[in-house]
């Protein structure tokens, strides 16, 4: 008589298995926090750099100054806390100022671009020269030097970036910064 022969898994083989990719995991699990907060640094820098790019373009092909501002949660008005060298969080505005006073009016000038609030886990600090805008003139150079960092929730300076403005007026992101 002819046996049937079963195929599966013992227990002590399922539990070896399970125990195995326990220890792998435990590998996996830091590298990919590691990934994903790497990931959104660089991307919550690089959409401001974005906007100063496109702010610096702008400022040439128009001839008039472009400004990028903090925003009020609105995204309609600029944030004017000159004590604040925070506050970028909550987004900035991209507009071309035609009546050349360094503010932003609805009636007056021109909204180009805007951009929400980045991250809640992301703190954006300017160096207190930007603390509130930089401004791009026709031929390319901003109204001041300085930077922006960008710092994760913990403040772990491995992930920090660094917006860096420099006195030309080029903007450019950097894995650097100090977070402390």
């Amino acid at each position: 008589m002819l046996m049937d022969k079963q195929s599966g898994l013992t227990f002590l083989e399922l539990i070896s298995a399970v125990s195995v990719l326990g220890v792998l995991s435990t590998f996996a699990v830091p590298s990919y926090s590691y990934m994903m907060t790497n990931n959104l640094m660089t991307t919550q820098s690089n959409q401001l750099l974005t906007s100063m790019l496109f702010a610096r373009s702008e400022a040439a092909k128009r001839g008039v100054p472009v400004l990028v501002c903090k925003s009020e949660a609105d995204l309609k008005t600029c944030n004017s806390d000159h004590d604040n060298r925070s506050g970028w969080n909550q987004g900035w505005i991209v507009y071309a100022d035609l009546d050349r006073d360094g503010s932003y009016s609805v009636e007056q000038d021109l909204m180009l671009r805007s951009n929400s609030s980045v991250d809640a886990a992301t703190d954006i600090v300017a160096s207190k020269d930007m603390s509130n805008f930089v401004a791009y003139v026709p031929d390319g150079r901003s109204n001041a030097s300085g930077h922006f960092t960008f710092c994760d929730s913990t403040h772990n300076n491995q992930y920090t970036r660094e917006l860096v403005i420099g006195p030309t007026g080029r903007p450019s992101v950097h894995k650097q910064g100090d977070c402390s």
